[in-house]
């Protein structure tokens, strides 16, 4: 599913199986909010630099 989405992204806590499938291995764990923080640095990014 990682490789099919073609952007598959492994928290760094995740196994090894996973990261080498994924496009992004986080520098942080789930614990860490990595999920969100990619999501914030990489699809928010334009939205987040616009000043309203």
């Amino acid at each position: 599913m990682l490789e099919k989405v073609g952007m598959g992204v492994c928290m760094k806590n995740g196994s090894q199986d996973v990261k080498e499938c994924s496009a992004f291995v986080s520098p942080y764990t789930n614990d860490e909010s990595a999920v969100g923080r990619f999501i914030e640095k990489n699809v928010f990014k334009e939205e987040m630099d616009v000043i309203l």
